[in-house]
């Protein structure tokens, strides 16, 4: 039951792994093609602000 428990935890812990080193790969990306990323999506991600 033991070597059961590790086994799950080094799953996890690979898992984990993967999605940080997608997360620190994909967020340059996103950034610069934010303009085309949020046009597909229909939104928008400033406001003006009239003071």
């Amino acid at each position: 039951m033991r070597g059961i428990k590790k086994e799950v935890w080094k799953g996890l812990a690979a898992i984990a792994l993967a999605v940080l080193t997608l997360t620190l790969m994909a967020s340059p990306v996103a950034e610069s093609y934010a303009g085309k990323i949020n046009t597909a999506l229909g939104i928008s991600t400033t406001r003006i602000v009239n003071q």
